[in-house]
């Protein structure tokens, strides 16, 4: 055999070896998107609210999340509670979060630092326990 053939033998078996990886890969990353709208259904996202004060919206109770100035943001709690804050861009992927535990019943500030984000707006989903609750966060 010779030196092209066994070369075009070597690139036949890289390229099927490739086309198996990518087929995985692709597999790999339809069901992580699957996964993550499952899990991200149950958020109650603004509905054409324009500016962060406006679009403050309660979901149970005394749970609330909004934004109070361009960096800040105010949530409320009625318990002790593990809270998981994620902000999410326009295209639903997150791009920060921030996670507190045991936070007992009060009012709470989190100033976001927003050099990497860029402007635009954002969801901000506070979790605790099975409570959800959302708001939008403008970055001017």
């Amino acid at each position: 055999m010779s030196n092209r053939e066994m070369n075009n033998k070597r690139l036949q078996k890289f390229n099927i070896i490739l086309a198996i990886a990518m087929m995985a890969a692709l597999f790999v990353f339809a069901n992580a998107n699957i996964l993550f709208a499952q899990q991200f259904r149950e958020v109650n996202f603004p509905d054409g609210s324009i500016a962060g004060i406006e679009s403050r919206i309660t979901i149970e109770k005394e749970y609330r999340i909004y934004q109070v100035s361009q960096n800040l943001i105010k949530f409320d709690l009625p318990a002790v509670s593990m809270v998981n804050i994620g902000l999410y861009d326009t295209s639903n992927n997150l791009v920060r979060s921030y996670i507190y535990n045991n936070l007992s019943a009060g009012t709470y500030e989190l100033n976001i630092n927003s050099e990497n984000l860029g402007k635009g707006s954002f969801t901000c989903v506070l979790s605790a326990g099975s409570i959800r609750e959302s708001s939008k966060l403008i970055i001017d």
